[in-house]
């Protein structure tokens, strides 16, 4: 709905919505020769110029003494709710965030749960601000996410085999000691066995 501005008596009025507007109108508080204007409007225009009664306005010779009033962002007729120019991605804030815990705690094995966030956030911020109408800056945050998370993850990869490895190594050192202190208890029983048969037979 459009908001109306008006001037009477040297002072500029407004702004009042149409309907109101109008209610003015009708009671001749606003003339047809009082200037009006609103957002959309090039220039201030005599009332019978301006269109409201059906008429097609037509731009007063000589302009106007007022000058369009300043809109605040209340009063835009197309707000933007998008992110603002110069604000950083909140994706590649998380990307970073997530991969620098994740290297820093790399000891407790947090690599793989901080490194695959910090890696999924990464390449979803990246694309996001490779698109054509983006406005947000951290594509270097989001690096940054990137190889950390890579980092902690190969990195706790990397610990995992060596583990594993390490772990079937000492698995086959206790199966052979194992074995073989098997075998020294099985021949003290036979040699226990045999002198006791000897005493038997003396």
């Amino acid at each position: 709905m459009k908001q109306w501005f008006y001037a009477k008596d040297g002072q500029q009025l407004g702004p009042v919505d149409e309907a109101t507007f109008g209610s003015k109108v009708l009671t001749g508080e606003i003339g047809q020769d009082d200037l009006v204007w609103y957002e959309g409007m090039g220039d201030w225009k005599p009332l019978r110029d301006s269109g409201f009664v059906g008429q097609q306005g037509v731009t007063p010779v000589g302009g106007s003494p007022y000058s369009p009033p300043v809109q605040s962002a209340t009063m835009s007729a197309q707000p933007d709710y998008g992110p603002q120019t110069g604000s950083t991605n909140g994706l590649a804030i998380a990307s970073l965030v997530c991969g620098i815990l994740a290297v820093v705690l790399f000891c407790l094995f947090a690599g793989i749960y901080l490194g695959i966030p910090a890696v999924i956030c990464g390449h979803l911020a990246l694309k996001k601000l490779r698109q054509t109408d983006n406005r947000q800056t951290g594509g270097g945050m989001a690096i940054a996410g990137l190889i950390c998370g890579y980092l902690s993850m190969v990195y706790v990869l990397y610990v995992a085999i060596m583990f594993a490895i390490g772990w079937d190594g000492i698995k086959k050192e206790f199966n052979s000691s194992w074995e073989e202190a098997m075998e020294e208890a099985q021949d003290e029983v036979r040699r226990e066995m045999q002198e006791s048969e000897e005493e038997s037979t003396e």
